[in-house]
């Protein structure tokens, strides 16, 4: 897909917007606090937020940066359905009621269309937010070894920065995962209900410079080749 085909709302006032000091740990801040995941007062009332039909969970590896993570833009787009937590502080999903799997393309993995018609549901994803060098330390986590493994279908990123095509931004796998996830149960042609998430995501990638973007794209190299 392109940026063309996602409904995404207006950017209108976003770059009005100067940075403010953040409350909470009075650092200078332009939309929102990264390090205290919370947003600015002026910028509140310019962004939306989405509903989700499932519950994420996203867990960042300690050594992912704050400033440039895309899983915040789930929190702060998603507050009601998202929870960030930093390794190793996980919860013990043992104690959590509903069907939970752990997105993951590992050689166990089911495709989501496959987990769901196997299992009927699913309530929770959890999301690693780590590199690929980065991600099986948190694979190992007691709290997540247990969880089933789902995979998506094939997507070609739109992240801006070099690397390799299939290998997608979280703020890109919680999208995708939920839009499979809810095409699957509802039955009915996707609206664009979700596209919202990746709010973020498109607007600090328009303040990429084009030329940049082109290159880096013109550099990956697919991992299928």
């Amino acid at each position: 897909m392109n940026e063309q085909e996602f409904q995404i709302s207006s950017f209108c006032g976003l770059k009005e917007i100067s940075k403010q000091t953040c409350s909470s740990c009075g650092r200078k801040r332009m939309y929102f606090c990264y390090d205290c995941r919370s947003y600015m007062p002026s910028t509140l009332s310019l962004v939306p937020t989405v509903e989700l039909p499932y519950k994420i969970d996203i867990i960042k590896h300690r050594n992912e940066k704050n400033g440039k993570s895309t899983a915040l833009h789930c929190l702060l787009l998603a507050p009601l359905s998202t929870t960030v937590y930093d390794a190793p502080k996980v919860p013990d999903y043992s104690s959590i009621v509903g069907e939970k799997i752990v997105f993951y393309p590992s050689v166990k993995a089911k495709s989501i269309e496959e987990f769901l018609n196997d299992n009927g549901k699913i309530d929770r994803f959890v999301f690693l937010d780590a590199t690929w060098f980065q991600v099986g330390g948190l694979l190992q986590l007691p709290e997540v070894q247990n969880l089933p493994h789902v995979k998506l279908n094939s997507y070609k990123t739109l992240y801006w920065r070099p690397q390799v095509y299939e290998y997608l931004a979280t703020a890109e796998a919680v999208y995708y995962a939920v839009r499979e996830a809810y095409q699957h149960d509802s039955k009915i042609p996707y609206d664009g209900r979700f596209d919202n998430l990746l709010f973020w995501f498109f607007y600090f990638r328009g303040m990429v410079n084009s030329s940049l973007i082109e290159k880096n794209f013109k550099n990956r190299i697919s991992s299928k080749v």
